[in-house]
């Protein structure tokens, strides 16, 4: 019966994040406009960030045209730095915990990566070089750690870790 609970606390809470992103990102609006820590070096990219807690840090750079990042952060000494160099390309982050750390590198056109990370002590490590590579990763737990290295085009991941002390490792396409 307890494992049943946790199962639908955990769904529900999936849901109700994710339900949250899709409204956010069906709106078009942006909550935050003036960050230090961002750098849009071409027309049309957007970020937008949302941050709440103690010791966040977020570190955007965008280069190129039409890139979006939608970054939510609450907790205690998250981080997250994403470089985005191309067109097209998108990512929408939620990190929800302590000590969670996301990094992104997308090179090329019409990438994208969804992420959810819910816990303590989380590692995502994401590479997207070339065009249309679609990454979605969903985190719970503690301890777990995630590294995704797509290259060339058309590549897709799904990844969920759900517990504690897991690793993943994928790589698709020919390593540079």
């Amino acid at each position: 019966m307890q494992a049943k609970l946790k199962v639908s606390r955990f769904i529900r809470r999936q849901v109700s994040c994710l339900s949250l992103l899709m409204a956010v990102l069906c709106s078009g609006s942006s909550w935050a406009t003036d960050l230090s820590e961002l750098d849009e070096l071409a027309g049309g990219d957007q970020a937008s960030i949302m941050q709440l807690g103690d010791a966040l840090q977020a570190d955007i750079s965008q280069s190129g045209g039409a890139n979006r990042t939608l970054l939510t952060q609450t907790g205690m000494a998250n981080s997250a730095q994403v470089r985005q160099q191309g067109v097209y390309n998108q990512a929408y982050l939620m990190q929800q915990g302590e000590a969670i750390e996301v990094s992104l590198l997308q090179v090329g056109a019409n990438n994208s990566l969804i992420a959810t990370q819910f816990g303590t002590d989380l590692s995502l490590d994401v590479e997207q070089r070339g065009n249309d590579n679609q990454a979605f990763i969903q985190q719970s737990g503690y301890d777990n750690e995630v590294s995704i290295y797509q290259n060339g085009s058309g590549h897709g991941v799904i990844v969920t870790q759900w517990g504690n002390a897991q690793r993943a490792s994928i790589t698709q396409g020919y390593r540079q």
